[in-house]
């Protein structure tokens, strides 16, 4: 189950689930409480990841469960993550990539507007707002709740989260008060459905960033040194090291170990990076 997102607990549930018949009638969630080591609410919080993650759909009066194909998930987060780096490589270069000049020009897809946050938000965080490099259906479905809330169209996306991400840096509760490991994309727009205080604290951050200044420079354009580079990479290492090895656990916990030390290394230089 290649997804970062996904719990210890949400794979040992997906694979439960997995493992009863199609039909089953007497299916009862004590006896996954009883294999997974845990209570009716860590049960449901890692049902939920897998509903999120798209491995599974609940039906409305929750009896009926529906597995989906993680063959199709995987070839989608590997795409995400291998675009993801091609487009990184090639930004932090300086070149063109020659894949998207030589592509017809196409009608946007839903996956363009994805990586249009995605790359909105890395552009023009402040710098100690944690990077992300996928966006769930959860979190773009945030997105466009508060587009709605504001009564912009899909194409302004890019001004929105960048105005959003002037207000942060000049907001003094989250660069002042909020811890560095909870600033992130999530913390900032929510979840799924907003909330109604959290659509009016992101439309404050909105008109606060002062929607029609002129966009910056993007911070991906502000060189790291060699040494925050190398642990940034070191991190990318231990990140695959932990996925290849969530069923190795001496071996995943040297990895969890040696990521944990490089990013204190780098929170200490004011550098916030976010895992899972």
């Amino acid at each position: 189950m290649y997804n970062e997102r996904l719990t210890g607990q949400a794979r040992q549930l997906w694979a439960w689930l997995v493992s009863k018949k199609r039909y089953q009638d007497e299916m009862l969630w004590s006896h996954a409480e009883y294999k997974l080591h845990c209570g009716p609410s860590a049960r449901r919080r890692s049902l939920q990841v897998l509903v999120e993650e798209g491995f599974v759909s609940v039906s409305k009066d929750g009896r009926v469960i529906t597995m989906h194909d993680p063959e199709a998930l995987l070839q989608k987060t590997k795409k995400q993550h291998n675009d993801f780096a091609r487009n990184e490589f090639f930004r932090s270069a300086g070149l063109q990539d020659p894949k998207k000049k030589a592509e017809p020009k196409q009608e946007p897809e839903e996956c363009d507007w994805s990586y249009k946050i995605i790359d909105a938000w890395n552009d023009c965080k402040p710098l100690s707002f944690a990077k992300m490099r996928v966006l769930s259906v959860k979190q773009k479905q945030s997105i466009e709740a508060h587009l709605r809330n504001l009564g912009l169209p899909k194409k302004e996306v890019r001004q929105f989260i960048c105005s959003v991400c002037r207000g942060l840096a000049a907001s003094e509760f989250w660069i002042k008060k909020v811890d560095t490991h909870s600033r992130t994309f999530k913390a900032v727009f929510g979840y799924g459905s907003p909330q109604d205080v959290k659509m009016k604290n992101v439309e404050d951050l909105y008109n606060d960033g002062d929607p029609y200044a002129e966009p910056k420079e993007p911070l991906d354009q502000q060189e790291y040194t060699p040494e925050q580079k190398a642990l940034l990479e070191e991190i990318e290492v231990h990140n695959y090291e932990i996925d290849k090895n969530y069923n190795r656990e001496e071996q995943k916990q040297r990895s969890l170990k040696y990521r944990a030390e490089a990013i204190a290394k780098l929170k200490a230089m004011g550098i916030n990076v976010e895992v899972d």
